[in-house]
């Protein structure tokens, strides 16, 4: 079953995928999804459970940037990055939508990243990846912001 409209639009969805080297979490921020993220509703939820029951846990680095990009002030940056900083302590490089409460732009950032991530390793530990969507292009490792639709 896919997302609908109106889960897209009220919910922050989390979406996983898998690209030539690393794996990737985005959080759809409340806003519309890439047509090729619509139908991985049953299979994100396998992810999340799989990932649940994960105790790895890499060093990261987290985004310089993101109290000037999301306009948040320490306290409130702190509650933001906690489910970041977990899939990306699991080995996710993890991105948010940049924009939030633009229902249609597709601008999204970088928030967390593993620092010394083992792809190998971590394809085989989630090989529940093998039947995931896979991007056009491999997705930015930069903190900059992006259109995520260059990259589904």
């Amino acid at each position: 079953m896919a997302y609908s409209l109106i889960e897209q639009h009220s919910r922050d969805l989390d979406i996983f995928l898998r690209d030539s080297n690393k794996l990737i979490h985005f959080a759809s921020g409340g806003g519309l999804l890439p047509e090729r993220a619509i139908n991985s509703d049953e299979y994100n939820n396998l992810i999340i459970a799989e990932i649940s029951r994960d105790q790895s846990e890499f060093e990261i680095e987290i985004n310089p940037n993101l109290s000037e990009l999301l306009n948040l002030n320490q306290e409130n940056l702190g509650r933001y990055l906690v489910s970041f900083i977990e899939m990306a302590r699991k080995g996710f490089f993890t991105y948010d939508k940049s924009k939030l409460g633009n229902f249609e732009d597709p601008t999204f950032h970088l928030v967390a990243k593993p620092i010394r991530p083992e792809p190998n390793a971590l394809f085989e530990k989630y090989n529940i990846f093998d039947k995931i969507i896979n991007p056009r292009t491999d997705f930015p490792t930069e903190f900059g912001p992006f259109n995520i639709s260059q990259y589904l």
